[in-house]
């Protein structure tokens, strides 16, 4: 799971402990001393409140998508390891790669992976060809060949321009789901929310 903002942290993910309770492991990518992050869009970075990291040297933000493969090579590792409290108990074929926002396209560029099996962005979009700012413009949405799922906020949503050009870049052959709520941020009310309006692909058998 990549966070939003790109934000270099895992402490807003503690409610994904609702997936994890039904057997799933979830794994954050980012560090659990640095706080949630705001991202100022006018060329600085701020932080909440007065929880400004004094002593990390880590970087505040990220989006490299090695962060979620090594989590994928920590949990196979783990899996493997006789003496692991997670071995033999992972299903290693079904991994699925998530990300809000900034590291919907985080999960994306990890989904490039054989190894990941379903890709799902929360109010964030995919790369598409007529991204240029994307790092790896040769992984674009018509490229993928996993399942995919795009839960989006309504037009107010910052991201929902993009994830709705990146649904029509899937290829039409592809499992998609394409979910939408009213409501800016999708990932505040994920675990909860009812989607009212769902567009959904699936190949034929």
């Amino acid at each position: 799971m990549a966070n939003g903002g790109c934000r270099n942290t895992s402490v807003e993910f503690t409610r994904f402990g609702e997936i994890a309770s039904h057997g799933y492991l979830v794994l954050a990518v980012g560090r659990s001393d640095i706080p949630f992050m705001l991202v100022n869009y006018n060329g600085g970075l701020g932080v909440t409140g007065s929880n400004v990291p004094s002593k990390t040297t880590a970087p505040l933000q990220i989006n490299d998508p090695d962060y979620i493969i090594r989590a994928l090579d920590w949990a196979t590792a783990e899996n493997n390891r006789p003496a692991s409290d997670l071995y033999e108990k992972l299903d290693t074929t079904k991994v699925a790669a998530f990300g809000q926002s900034c590291g919907a396209e985080q999960a994306f560029r990890a989904a490039k992976d054989s190894r990941v099996k379903t890709v799902v962005g929360l109010n964030g979009s995919f790369p598409t060809k007529e991204i240029t700012r994307n790092p790896d413009p040769g992984w674009t949405a018509d490229k993928l060949a996993v399942p995919a799922a795009l839960f989006e906020g309504f037009p107010a949503d910052l991201a929902y321009s993009g994830a709705e050009q990146a649904y029509k870049a899937l290829p039409a052959t592809l499992p998609t789901l394409k979910a939408n709520i009213e409501s800016r941020r999708t990932c505040r009310r994920l675990c909860h929310a009812r989607y009212p309006l769902v567009e959904s692909r699936y190949r034929l058998p």
